[in-house]
Protein backbone atom coordinates (compact mmCIF):
# COMPACT_ATOMS: atom_id res chain seq x y z
CA UNK A 1 0.00 0.00 0.00
CA UNK A 2 1.20 3.42 -0.55
CA UNK A 3 0.85 6.27 1.56
CA UNK A 4 -0.30 9.46 1.43
CA UNK A 5 1.05 12.49 3.11
CA UNK A 6 -0.09 16.10 3.93
CA UNK A 7 2.63 18.47 3.99
CA UNK A 8 3.46 21.91 5.84
CA UNK A 9 6.15 24.18 4.57
CA UNK A 10 9.48 24.27 6.13
CA UNK A 11 11.58 22.28 7.95
CA UNK A 12 9.27 19.42 9.52
CA UNK A 13 6.77 18.56 6.71
CA UNK A 14 4.67 16.60 8.80
CA UNK A 15 4.07 16.04 12.38
CA UNK A 16 2.42 12.24 12.87
CA UNK A 17 1.62 9.08 10.45
CA UNK A 18 0.42 8.88 6.98
CA UNK A 19 -2.74 10.86 6.04
CA UNK A 20 -4.04 7.59 4.00
CA UNK A 21 -2.89 4.56 2.59
CA UNK A 22 -4.25 3.09 -0.51
CA UNK A 23 -2.95 0.78 -3.37
CA UNK A 24 -0.71 2.77 -6.17
CA UNK A 25 -2.99 2.23 -8.97
CA UNK A 26 -6.11 4.03 -7.36
CA UNK A 27 -3.80 6.73 -5.97
CA UNK A 28 -2.69 7.59 -9.70
CA UNK A 29 -6.07 8.30 -10.95
CA UNK A 30 -7.47 9.75 -7.29
CA UNK A 31 -4.57 12.04 -6.78
CA UNK A 32 -3.76 12.94 -10.58
CA UNK A 33 -0.11 11.10 -9.74
CA UNK A 34 2.41 10.82 -12.60
CA UNK A 35 5.92 9.27 -12.93
CA UNK A 36 6.93 12.63 -14.28
CA UNK A 37 6.60 14.01 -10.44
CA UNK A 38 9.36 11.86 -8.58
CA UNK A 39 10.65 13.48 -5.84
CA UNK A 40 13.22 10.89 -5.40
CA UNK A 41 14.05 7.53 -2.31
CA UNK A 42 15.37 10.16 0.51
CA UNK A 43 12.75 11.60 2.87
CA UNK A 44 15.37 13.89 4.36
CA UNK A 45 14.68 15.48 0.83
CA UNK A 46 10.86 16.20 0.60
CA UNK A 47 10.87 19.34 1.85
CA UNK A 48 9.13 22.47 0.46
CA UNK A 49 10.20 26.11 1.63
CA UNK A 50 12.63 24.32 4.15
CA UNK A 51 13.19 28.13 5.32
CA UNK A 52 9.78 28.83 6.12
CA UNK A 53 9.86 28.64 10.28
CA UNK A 54 5.84 29.65 10.07
CA UNK A 55 4.73 26.73 8.22
CA UNK A 56 2.80 24.54 10.11
CA UNK A 57 0.75 28.03 11.44
CA UNK A 58 -0.29 27.68 7.61
CA UNK A 59 -1.13 24.61 7.72
CA UNK A 60 -1.22 21.83 4.94
CA UNK A 61 -0.04 22.57 1.37
CA UNK A 62 1.15 19.64 -0.39
CA UNK A 63 0.37 16.31 -0.89
CA UNK A 64 3.15 13.81 -1.04
CA UNK A 65 2.69 9.68 -2.01
CA UNK A 66 5.19 7.02 -0.53
CA UNK A 67 5.50 4.06 -2.44
CA UNK A 68 7.52 1.03 -1.44
CA UNK A 69 9.67 -1.14 -3.59
CA UNK A 70 7.68 -3.97 -3.95
CA UNK A 71 4.56 -2.23 -4.91
CA UNK A 72 6.38 0.29 -6.89
CA UNK A 73 8.18 -2.78 -8.75
CA UNK A 74 4.94 -4.45 -9.92
CA UNK A 75 3.51 -0.92 -11.24
CA UNK A 76 6.38 -0.01 -13.14
CA UNK A 77 7.28 3.05 -10.77
CA UNK A 78 10.48 3.81 -9.20
CA UNK A 79 10.45 3.27 -5.27
CA UNK A 80 9.96 6.63 -3.51
CA UNK A 81 8.23 9.76 -3.10
CA UNK A 82 5.92 11.41 -5.67
CA UNK A 83 4.35 14.84 -5.97
CA UNK A 84 0.82 14.88 -6.26
CA UNK A 85 -0.75 18.28 -8.01
CA UNK A 86 -3.77 18.35 -6.00
CA UNK A 87 -4.17 20.44 -2.76
CA UNK A 88 -4.94 18.50 1.02
CA UNK A 89 -8.31 19.62 1.02
CA UNK A 90 -8.98 18.66 -2.85
CA UNK A 91 -6.99 15.02 -2.33
CA UNK A 92 -8.99 14.77 0.98
CA UNK A 93 -12.58 14.69 -0.79
CA UNK A 94 -10.67 12.40 -2.83
CA UNK A 95 -10.18 9.90 -0.66
CA UNK A 96 -12.97 10.05 1.57
CA UNK A 97 -11.28 11.55 4.60
CA UNK A 98 -12.92 14.65 7.13
CA UNK A 99 -10.27 17.04 6.17
CA UNK A 100 -8.45 19.09 9.19
CA UNK A 101 -5.93 21.60 7.71
CA UNK A 102 -3.54 21.26 10.73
Amino acid sequence: MAKVWFCYEGPEPTKREANAERPLVELVELLRLTQDKYLGEEVAKVRFNPGNTLGKIAGYKHVVVEVEKTEARAAGWKAGYYYSPLTPEEATKKLGLSYSAR
